[in-house]
């Protein structure tokens, strides 16, 4: 059976002088970060990775040295292969950075705006010189430098770029009000019926839209929160039959099946390894 781990959205707390953070993640196994946005500016570097990344519901797929800039609150999802590829991530508060640093304001000097940036530039070298910076300095001044560099390269490529976030905005502005009425009532019974006339769509439109926009189908992510708030729960020492229960599934037997697809071993045994580990 693959072994899928699944990530979920990550509400980050960024120190008062320091407003970006650098992150290097790798994929022993497969890896699956469902649609989910942020508040932050955040810039992908991607080594030698496999596999695909949806940005404000356009495709690219995953292989080589690439970099991917995505804008605060635009809608991203990836799937990574298992690999021995890297990526980091680097992740700037936009707001924290405001009073330091007029990003949006530089930008009206060029005719540019944080969503009119291309999604993917050809230049991880360049890139990654400037996220070791980001990664090594606590000097807001020598950042700063290098967030202009970051946004230089942007612009540069911008005019070459063939489209923009701002082209697909309406249909990112569905797939945010989706995702927030989805984390909230995700525990509950959903039917497609419901969501789909949420953004005004007929359910087979919905479907076909969201999977289209980000990779994954829509009962697929509904079930991925769920296994993710199972994973919690069981880790706080529930019963799998009250995990089934709480999570919004109304078979124990289809709930053991989803986890082991999804997680890799059954409830129980994962239960039993984080008890090991206590």
């Amino acid at each position: 059976m693959k072994n899928v781990i699944t990530a979920f959205k990550e509400h980050k707390t960024f120190k008062y002088n320091r407003p970006w953070d650098v992150n290097t993640l790798t994929f022993p196994s497969d890896t699956i970060t469902p649609p989910h946005y942020a508040d932050t500016i955040e810039v992908l570097l991607c080594c030698d990775i496999m596999g695909e990344i949806y940005i404000g519901g356009h495709k690219y797929t995953l292989g080589g040295k690439q970099v991917f800039y995505i804008p605060p609150k635009i809608v991203h999802s990836v799937f990574y292969k298992k690999n021995d590829g890297y990526v980091k991530v680097l992740k700037i508060n936009f707001e924290q950075l405001k009073p330091i640093l007029g990003i949006e304001e530089i930008l009206k000097h060029e005719s540019k705006s944080l969503l009119c940036l291309p999604m993917h530039i050809p230049c991880f070298a360049e890139t990654s010189k400037i996220s070791d910076i980001f990664q090594n300095s606590d000097n807001i001044f020598e950042v700063c430098e290098s967030i202009l560099s970051l946004f230089s390269l942007l612009v540069r490529y911008s005019e070459t770029s063939d489209f923009n976030v701002l082209k697909n905005d309406l249909s990112n502005h569905n797939l945010r009000k989706i995702i927030l009425w989805t984390e909230s009532n995700y525990l509950h019974k959903i039917s497609l019926t419901e969501i789909s006339s949420l953004v005004g769509y007929e359910k087979h439109y919905f479907c076909n839209k969201f999977k289209g926009l980000t990779g994954i189908s829509y009962v697929n992510y509904v079930n991925n929160l769920r296994i993710q708030h199972a994973c919690m729960l069981l880790s706080n020492g529930s019963s799998v039959s009250d995990v089934c229960d709480e999570c919004g599934f109304e078979n124990l037997s289809y709930f053991i099946q989803l986890f082991k697809k999804t997680v890799g071993v059954t409830p129980k045994t994962y239960s039993a390894n984080i008890s090991k580990k206590i």
